[in-house]
């Protein structure tokens, strides 16, 4: 099994020139299979990663169906965040409930990560008001992670509530997750609930100018060091 999936990972239909540091071009895997791929998710001796890659590379009409009922099965933790992240990276909006369903029973912060990740690149206003309830009403755990993500989806309608959740904890972790939320969020800087409440009720009404989103360190160029200057001899 471990032969056939670095096999299966490492083939594709252009071999890359590594000189000329080319990409891979990975080739299609058929539907058919998706299903010895997702049995191999419930095996410990299988790497994450490469399962992952062949997941990306699976393509059929009931892929999403599959994965949607593997998302919602009581699989293994590998299954699920892999399921997870390839719906999400699908855009598949069906899979909005059945992720509000995991991240409000996450009682870890790894656990509860992968759906809140997945959840941000699903991109879906429809999960706002859902996230807006276990805000409210949710263990502290799945607070902070429903802030995390209201602070990265972009959405200005998530404004109000992380202020109110920022005046509730004001001197608490939940307080700085909110604070920290709204700086993403928003580009502005305030130190306490009631100045943020200040400048909401100021700008009410107003079209909010979302910031740009930050790019990953790695993918931000590196200036080049200056070339040292050199000075004739006098």
């Amino acid at each position: 099994r471990r032969r056939a999936v670095d096999a299966l990972t490492r083939s594709s239909e252009e071999e890359p020139d590594a000189d000329a540091g080319e990409k891979i071009v990975r080739s299609r895997l058929p539907e058919t299979a998706l299903a010895p791929v997702l049995a191999l998710l419930t095996r410990e001796e299988v790497d994450e990663a490469q399962v992952e890659i062949l997941l990306g590379r699976i393509e059929g009409p009931g892929v999403a169906d599959k994965l949607l009922q593997a998302l919602q099965g009581d699989g293994p933790a590998m299954l699920l965040r892999l399921a997870a992240r390839r719906l999400a990276g699908l855009g598949e909006k069906r899979a909005g409930p059945p992720l509000l369903a995991l991240l409000g029973k996450a009682t870890d912060p790894y656990a509860g990560q992968f759906v809140a990740d997945a959840l941000v690149t699903l991109d879906d206003p429809a999960v706002l008001e859902p996230l807006f309830a276990q805000l409210r009403s949710g263990t502290p755990a799945v607070r902070r992670l429903v802030i995390n993500v209201l602070g990265r989806l972009r959405q200005p309608r998530a404004i109000g509530p992380l202020i109110a959740a920022l005046r509730a904890g004001e001197n608490n972790e939940l307080g700085g997750d909110a604070r920290q939320a709204l700086e993403t969020l928003t580009g502005q800087s305030f130190s306490t609930g009631d100045e943020w409440l200040r400048w909401w009720k100021e700008n009410a009404g107003k079209p909010i100018v979302l910031p740009m989103p930050k790019k990953p360190a790695e993918e931000i160029p590196a200036e080049e060091p200056a070339e040292e200057k050199t000075e004739d001899p006098k």
